[in-house]
């Protein structure tokens, strides 16, 4: 038992936090409401005898939707792999390396001013193939493929009028992806009735089928915030899945795909990536 003197008197410790993780909706910028589950990735003797092969992980502590926490009082590496993953696809997986700030302890009492904070993620998630979006939204729906099979995780931009970034999305497992448009490029008011767009896509190596299904789910490194946290700790483009992960290679641009404002733009057929 440890008991802690506070501005309010003594306090009993009840755990020390090692990472606090809430995912964030990629369109709405709000907290998810589908469940996602969130997990620490564990080899070896860690996973036991009944862990499911396909989620090598150990939950985090349930703190609501789309939220988490790991504590200390177990041993924890120095940097940890979380998963995140929704079985219901209004998400689209991903992989996150993350530096810990050590415990405070006698040895180093320092680290118990680390703030919260600085102990904290907000990854946001990209929509998958089951998110609703509003209505009036623009969107556009499509199936990668690569030498007949679906292109895994791969990464998808759209640029519009003037070569600017109009809407990104992650593909899933199966290929399959939905960007919603969130700008219309240089095209200055009002708004126009359609967008010409090119994509871009951005894929990694092709991997074997395997009994963990998000194996092969690229691994994204996030940068240990600062105590207190820089405001580029907390919000990066990295957080944001707007990074290319490391050992993927770029298409050509594809298109121009003509797409309505306010309505959603299907692919007629399958984007064959090189």
């Amino acid at each position: 038992m440890i008991i802690l003197e506070t501005g309010i008197g003594p306090a009993l410790l009840m755990h020390r936090l090692a990472l606090a993780l809430e995912c964030i909706d990629s369109v709405t910028e709000r907290p998810v409401r589908s469940g996602v589950r969130i997990g620490r990735e564990v080899r070896g003797p860690q996973i036991g005898r009944e862990q499911d092969a396909g989620w090598p992980c150990v939950d985090l502590l349930d703190k609501g939707v789309g939220r988490g926490v790991l504590t200390f009082g177990q041993p924890l590496p120095d940097v940890v792999t979380i998963r995140i993953a929704d079985p219901t696809r209004h998400a689209v997986p991903r992989r996150l390396s993350i530096p810990l700030w050590p415990a405070p302890d006698g040895a180093n009492a320092a680290l118990a001013a680390v703030p919260a904070a600085s102990r904290s993620a907000r990854p946001w998630l990209l929509p998958g193939s089951a998110y609703l979006l509003p209505p009036g939204a623009t969107s556009v729906r499509g199936t990668l493929v690569r030498g007949g099979s679906a292109l895994r995780w791969a990464r998808i931009t759209a640029r519009g009028p003037g070569g600017m970034v109009v809407g990104r999305a992650h593909a899933d497992d199966r290929g399959e992806f939905l960007l919603v448009i969130s700008s219309t490029g240089t095209l200055p008011p009002p708004a126009p009735s359609e967008l010409d767009i090119t994509l871009e896509i951005h894929a990694g190596p092709q991997a074997a089928a395997a009994a963990d299904n998000l194996g092969d789910l690229p691994i994204e490194r996030l940068i240990m915030p600062a105590a207190p946290p820089d405001p580029g700790d907390l919000l990066n483009d990295t957080i944001r899945g707007r990074t290319t992960p490391p050992g993927y290679t770029g298409s050509i641009p594809l298109g121009p795909y003509t797409v309505p404002i306010g309505s959603q733009f299907s692919l007629s057929t399958r984007v064959v990536f090189p």
